[in-house]
């Protein structure tokens, strides 16, 4: 960078600012993640849960 013309200042800036960015990119992958295996755990508990009809189609 300092062959670019930067001087210190202006690469520790530029450099912080990249790894917030990419700090913020990965927290937001995992909080991805997190909703994805929370929908897993929800279908698994749905698919698990009891029936509330009976087999002529009257609610219990």
């Amino acid at each position: 960078m300092q062959q670019l013309g930067l001087s210190h200042t202006q690469i520790s800036h530029q450099l912080a600012y990249e790894i917030t960015h990419q700090g913020l990119i990965m927290a937001a992958n995992e909080i991805y993640w997190l909703f994805a295996f929370l929908f897993l755990v929800m279908l698994f508990l749905i698919g698990m849960a009891n029936s509330t009809m009976t087999k002529q189609g009257e609610m219990k």
